[in-house]
């Protein structure tokens, strides 16, 4: 099937488009590629000529989603990015989340998430539980395989498009606690509804790649943490952007985190250097905390959010959008007998998911 060109969320979605446009992070085309059945293991393909198209697969351990081509330059390619999102919590916005899940399923956006997808707070072992905290259908014997259970029953309809699921604090605290591992219960569950989705640790890479023709492509990268720490009343956890930024290599254009409930977009600007040519230019990336789904902010409520004074917090989600745009101009463009050639840039955005 021929490939039409992918729509934007924003086009298919005006009433979306209360984000604001960020910054420009520039890659250099990579004139050869491995094909998409070449990176480890078959790739799931969902086709369908109204709207965007992608794979899921993995190169050695890293996730890659991939946008077959032919892709022209000004494509828009979107990710659905979800964090937090709590779902057997009495107090977590189940329907706002399968809204958004919705959305991803109309355009064909692959939909990531990053941790703490479950809150499983109210077993035997975790000194949190409270009876406030569990909904009437999970209160049974086997309060695991009920949350279990009901998750993956509810993602059932959007399986086909949840491309990454990572891990959380909460979810890991089942595992070191209980013995099992509820997102790869999860996972297991949905690949039997026609997901080809990939489960991730608490951190790592995703690979996301464009092909402009059915050989060329164009890549960049996402360094991902599920996040750690409280993060601070005021600064809200922005400070850790720039301590990640200096230890992770330059190759990510974004890098993505959550646990905090907050939501923030900070544009990050590297001094870079050309190593053929010997000119520095400078290019950014973006440091994106995703909300949660999970409503807890009751003043005269005695739940641990209220006990800790919390403010009320930013609920969504985050739409992840890469732009295919050209240019002669740029200081890393390379050089030809012929002069320069155009270097085709991902250029990232982040948007609210409201």
């Amino acid at each position: 099937m021929r490939c039409s060109t992918p729509v934007s969320t924003s086009q298919a979605y005006p009433s979306l488009r209360e984000g604001h446009s960020l910054t420009r992070v520039w890659f250099v085309l990579l004139s050869r590629s491995s094909s998409a059945h070449g990176i480890g293991c078959r790739p799931y393909s969902i086709n369908n000529p109204m709207k965007q198209r992608f794979e899921i697969a993995k190169r050695d351990k890293t996730p890659v989603i991939t946008f077959p081509g032919p892709n022209k330059v000004g494509s828009t390619f979107t990710i659905l990015v979800q964090s937090d999102e709590h779902w057997d919590n009495p107090h977590s916005l189940n329907d706002l989340a399968a809204k958004h899940m919705q959305q991803a399923v109309d355009i064909n956006a692959p939909i990531c998430k990053f941790g703490d997808q479950l809150c499983m707070m109210s077993g035997r072992y975790d000194p949190r539980r409270s009876r406030g905290g569990i909904k009437p259908e999970h209160d049974k014997p086997d309060y695991i395989g009920a949350v279990v259970s009901g998750y993956a029953d509810y993602l059932k309809p959007y399986a086909a498009n949840i491309a990454f699921m990572g891990q959380g604090n909460h979810e890991l605290s089942i595992l070191k606690n209980n013995e099992t591992d509820p997102t790869a219960r999860v996972c297991e569950r949905l690949r039997q509804d026609g997901s080809n989705v990939i489960e991730g640790g608490i951190g790592g890479w995703i690979i996301v790649r464009v092909f402009l023709t059915k050989t060329t492509v164009i890549s960049t990268a996402i360094h991902w943490h599920h996040g750690s720490g409280g993060g601070g009343p005021v600064t809200k956890g922005v400070i850790s952007s720039n301590r990640k930024a200096a230890s992770v290599g330059s190759e990510a254009s974004v890098f993505l985190g959550g646990h905090i409930h907050e939501s923030w977009c900070v544009e990050l600007c590297r001094d870079r250097l050309n190593m053929q040519t010997g000119r520095t230019y400078i290019d950014s990336a973006l440091a994106i905390t995703s909300p949660t789904y999970k409503q807890e902010y009751d003043p005269a409520g005695s739940s641990w959010h209220s006990l800790q004074g919390r403010p009320p917090k930013p609920l969504g989600a985050t739409w992840l959008d890469f732009h295919l745009e050209s240019s002669h101009e740029d200081e890393s463009s390379r050089v030809d007998g012929n002069g320069k050639r155009p270097l085709y840039k991902l250029r990232p955005d982040a948007r609210r998911a409201r």
